[in-house]
């Protein structure tokens, strides 16, 4: 694979150090190996750096996962990783996902197959030199993979479209501390771009369970399946108060289309002896 001339200096300026290491002491000079031979040296220590880091947070072990099955340009997957590894899960509409510091608590940022595998082939392609066709054009000058991935998460083009904004129709589903162990359940809120607290991890998602309960409105699909978030009412076990409310539209405020779909399920859970102030 050849990068163009711009992407290369900024490559090895910012990021192929360590690259660079295990050309120099794993690869000798003068050797006769053949340039495959070469590259699985490079992908087997990138794996091992990889590797090192599983553990740390389950965010982060589906990046390893997903990195170490992807075959792309090796520099171009510890660049990604790297990058990964100075991202916090929390994010803003303007800002997308924020750098962590030594001292945050958020974890490591949501990490969507979809949207992941999106953004490592076109940010390849753009290292490359490659025409990235059909894309926003704003996204050609994003050189950073934190912005890159934000830009797409944030927009993902199938949850930005009319129909997926417009399409009402859904179910509420009741989360306890009893249920909360449920992969797909959670699965299906990390992946959804809404950042609510309780998409964030397990661990967060169980301390709010663990002294209250959540009612959470799911619409449909293109596949006519009942996962995507929409609103979240989260109210205490021990005196039955809405404590806090959240919707998926900017700022985690509720979209106008669901208001009517939350004030009747409000009304219902004050008739069922549940305080709403």
């Amino acid at each position: 694979m050849n990068l163009n001339k711009k992407s290369i200096g900024f490559l090895k300026k910012k990021y192929d150090l360590h690259s660079s290491q295990i050309v120099k002491n794993k690869i000798p000079k003068n050797n006769n190996l053949k340039p495959e031979e070469k590259i699985n040296i490079f992908l087997k220590d990138i794996d091992s750096f990889l590797d090192s880091h599983h553990g740390k947070d389950e965010n982060l072990n589906k990046w390893i996962i997903f990195l170490k099955e992807t075959r792309i340009y090796p520099s171009i997957k510890y660049w990604i990783f790297h990058s990964v590894l100075k991202m916090s899960s929390h994010y803003s509409i303007d800002g997308g996902f924020s750098k962590r510091s030594k001292s945050t608590k958020y974890p490591y940022p949501v990490f969507n197959k979809e949207i992941a595998t999106k953004a490592v082939m076109l940010f390849s392609k753009k290292l490359r030199g490659k025409n990235i066709k059909k894309i926003d054009e704003k996204i050609l000058d994003l050189m950073d993979f934190r912005k890159f991935y934000s830009y797409l998460y944030i927009n993902r083009i199938e949850y930005e479209t009319e129909w997926m904004k417009n399409n009402t129709d859904g179910i509420w589903k009741k989360i306890t501390q009893n249920n909360k162990i449920d992969e797909n359940f959670f699965g299906i809120i990390s992946q959804a771009s809404t950042d609510w607290c309780i998409a964030h991890s397990k661990e967060i998602l169980s301390k709010y369970l663990s002294t209250s309960y959540l009612y959470i409105y799911f619409s449909k699909n293109k596949k006519g399946e009942y996962n995507i978030p929409r609103i979240a009412i989260l109210i205490s076990d021990e005196n039955n108060q809405v404590l806090e409310v959240r919707g998926d539209n900017e700022h985690q405020f509720l979209r106008p289309e669901f208001s009517p779909i939350f004030k009747k399920k409000i009304e219902e859970l004050k008739n069922n002896g549940i305080i709403y102030d």
